[in-house]
């Protein structure tokens, strides 16, 4: 008789049909690697801890339908990149990663006002409201990711 205890639940935005919406209407490579570099920089061992570490749904219904995909770490939601609209097209992508603030002042080796001020032009800060987070952490949002012409 098989196991099902350690299969993961198929959420619509889990499946392989997703995957192939967003290979075929947005930058899939684009996508990948981004969500590579956000996995690499925060998950120890991104390999070995894919279902029972983290997850990620490909364009997930959350967010007006703008998404191209959200990960999440546990059970709180790590990161997402979504698209910029203009006109009816897509104009540039967003990221959007939340971190607990004392590690990123810890890793930075700079409080987070001076964060702030160094790159005011190239990331948006901001406090995460959600109560998991519990008052400790922080968006950074990187305001656009051009779309290649």
């Amino acid at each position: 008789m098989k196991d099902d205890r350690h299969v993961p639940r198929a959420y619509p935005s889990a499946t392989e049909d997703n995957y192939f919406r967003l290979k075929e209407s947005y930058d899939l490579e684009l996508a990948v690697a981004v969500a590579r570099s956000y996995l690499h920089a925060a998950i120890a061992h991104p390999k070995d801890t894919i279902v029972d570490g983290w997850s990620i749904s490909c364009l997930p219904s959350t967010g007006a339908g703008r998404r191209l995909f959200t990960i999440n770490v546990g059970a709180v939601e790590g990161a997402y990149m979504s698209t910029i609209i203009e006109n009816g097209v897509v104009d540039g992508y967003i990221m959007t990663v939340y971190v607990d603030r004392r590690t990123l002042e810890a890793a930075s080796g700079q409080p987070l006002a001076e964060l702030e001020r160094r790159f005011e032009n190239d990331v948006f800060f901001d406090n995460a409201t959600h109560a998991m987070f519990r008052g400790r952490a922080v968006s950074l949002e990187i305001l656009s990711i051009p779309v290649d012409e």
